[in-house]
């Protein structure tokens, strides 16, 4: 977010500076999956499908503009999502509304959903198939966004640590820095920095497979979590949702959860080597609608809970438009900072 946010505002010619405590990208958004589940990963219409299909309409271009100009490619694919059911009737809803909505997708039966994904469980009675959506290589993401916001202009100051916050100023561990506005991008720790803002930490732990390539097409979903095909053959299962505060560890539930949900999709997996297992913070909000405004004269840009790497193309935007006062693409009032108070 900050990083995609730096590189909008000096685009338009702003004098920017993003402080990070460690490396852009050192927690949530390198720990991600990438899936641009707009369709896949909305539970009905209203304020995140609005933002969700937005900003999966800008990954294509900012995937050609990242490579042209930073020389990282960073994986993006219109793979595919698909939703697999191996028993109960839990994707009808979707489809129903979907359907409502004018939205684009397939309903598999069994016989095509395994001509899409061969290997698939045998108990697999039904699916649906959302073809606009995609995939992209989060670990690469962050390293891209960075440099294009320095090429584009910005600074990038690592190694420093925010203290105090006011309107137009802050403290860090380095010293005082003054701005015409400040925009906090702290992910899962932004409670801590803003008072009011109400994210929490949502812990994920994701598990790395050793696979053939091509053994996974599309992004493939169960019920109980996904799996991420690699252009490596690597495959990433994901993921636990775990309210255990700042603790970021790797238990062996969470192995069990996730060895779990990869042999329940591709029952051939459980021959397949383990090549690492990690865990990360979600910015989670009561609503599960990210931060994008103005709370008691700071600007916030945080809590995108499960779709942060989705949502960054459009939440910049917004966020630039309304810091420079531009006409915002979307209204913004659903993801108001100020809504919970």
């Amino acid at each position: 977010m900050g990083c995609g946010l730096a590189r909008e505002l000096a685009a338009r010619g702003r004098d920017v500076l993003v402080l990070e405590r460690s490396v852009p990208g050192a927690e949530a958004s390198s720990a991600a999956g990438g899936i641009l589940g707009a369709q896949s990963e909305s539970a009905g219409p209203g304020p995140f499908l609005d933002l969700a299909l937005a900003s999966r309409a800008h990954w294509p271009e900012l995937a050609a503009s990242l490579r042209e100009e930073t020389g990282i490619d960073v994986g993006y694919r219109r793979s595919g999502v698909l939703k697999i059911s191996l028993g109960g009737d839990w994707l009808s809803p979707i489809a129903e509304w979907q359907e409502r909505a004018g939205l684009h997708f397939s309903r598999l039966d069994a016989e095509q959903a395994h001509a899409l994904q061969p290997g698939l469980n045998e108990r697999l009675v039904e699916a649906l198939f959302f073809p606009e959506d995609g995939v992209v290589d989060a670990q690469l993401l962050p390293a891209a966004m960075a440099a294009s916001a320095i090429r584009a202009g910005a600074r990038i100051v690592d190694g420093g640590e925010v203290t105090d916050i006011a309107p137009r100023s802050l403290e860090t561990t380095r010293g005082r820095v003054e701005a015409e506005a400040i925009v906090v991008c702290a992910g899962a720790w932004t409670s801590r920095l803003i008072r009011g803002a109400l994210v929490r930490p949502v812990r994920g732990q994701v598990l790395a497979l050793k696979a053939r390539p091509g053994q996974l097409g599309p992004v493939t979903f169960t019920r109980e979590g996904y799996l991420i095909p690699r252009a490596d053959g690597r495959i990433l299962v994901g993921s636990t949702t775990e309210h255990v505060g700042f603790v970021k560890e790797v238990t062996v539930g969470g192995l069990r959860t996730l060895t779990g949900i990869a042999t329940a999709a591709l029952p051939a997996l459980a021959h397949a080597p383990v090549l690492d297992h990690w865990a990360g913070f979600r910015p989670g909000t009561p609503d599960d609608l990210p931060l994008i405004g103005e709370t008691a004269g700071v600007a916030v840009l945080s809590g995108h809970y499960r779709n942060g790497i989705l949502l960054a193309p459009i939440s910049a935007r917004l966020m630039a438009q309304k810091l420079c006062g531009e006409p915002t693409d979307l209204d913004l009032s659903p993801y108001d900072p100020g809504r919970f108070a």
